[in-house]
């Protein structure tokens, strides 16, 4: 297997760190995520350089699963109440 570079993002959400890769957070075109780091939208960071996004974490976690399995989880969760929610 070939070794590939894969481009790490580090996000601080309301606090909690989280880190993905660019390719999770950008796989649906025109998001806040793809705008964000495309440079459309300006970042704050973190004294250790992580993206600080001012937001609930436990809800960003939830936005993050399905970002990286592309469904929603199979119990029901109290945060999935919304059905418009902006990614």
């Amino acid at each position: 297997m070939p070794n590939q570079s894969v481009d790490i993002i580090n996000l601080n959400v309301g606090g909690q760190r989280f880190s993905t890769s660019r390719q999770t957070l950008t796989w649906i075109p025109d998001s806040f995520f793809t705008a964000m780091l495309s440079g459309l939208i300006s970042t704050n960071r973190d004294e250790q350089g992580y993206i600080f996004i001012d937001r609930d974490p436990k809800l960003f976690s939830i936005i993050l699963n399905y970002l990286r399995t592309k469904e929603l989880g199979k119990k029901k969760n109290k945060y999935l109440l919304f059905s418009n929610f902006a990614i």
